[in-house]
């Protein structure tokens, strides 16, 4: 049987000074190997430098959401500060709505007329004041926060 002849490539390093020539003898098989290896190493490298630069995309993110975050933890304590201020003021408030009036209530008179709280009605005429009533703005601190 015929054996067939295997493919080679020489490559012959030649130097100048007349010494001794060098013959390296490689397959196409591990020519080829290497070419692969070689083409692999250049596919990891550009995915590297892929990954790196949406690494450094992710890193600037989280960077800007911690910042961020710390704001809005600042900004929670400051409005659970205001919630506890808020919440003594109204207890003062309604302490002293109980010292001015023991009923916590305005006299039926004045829920019955509102217009009648002693103030100008616009006609010139005075209203007459309703005894025991005492006068609240309509925009007053009690009324604003029930009505939220």
């Amino acid at each position: 049987m015929a054996r067939q002849r295997r493919r080679e490539m020489s490559v012959l390093f030649v130097p100048y000074d007349g010494s001794r020539t060098v013959v390296l003898k490689f397959g196409y098989w591990p020519l080829r190997m290497v070419a692969g290896a070689l083409i692999l190493l250049l596919v990891i490298l550009v995915l590297e430098f892929a990954f790196i630069w949406k690494i450094q995309e992710w890193r600037q993110t989280a960077q800007t959401l911690k910042e961020e975050n710390t704001r809005l933890n600042a900004e929670v304590a400051r409005v659970e500060e205001l919630a506890l201020t808020l919440k003594r003021i109204q207890g003062t408030d309604q302490k002293l709505r109980q010292m001015l009036l023991p009923d916590s209530e305005l006299a039926p008179a004045a829920r019955a007329n509102p217009g009648s709280s002693g103030r100008s009605t616009g006609n010139g005429k005075e209203g007459a004041p309703v005894p025991g009533a005492i006068e609240r703005s309509s925009g007053s601190t009690r009324d604003s926060i029930d009505s939220r």
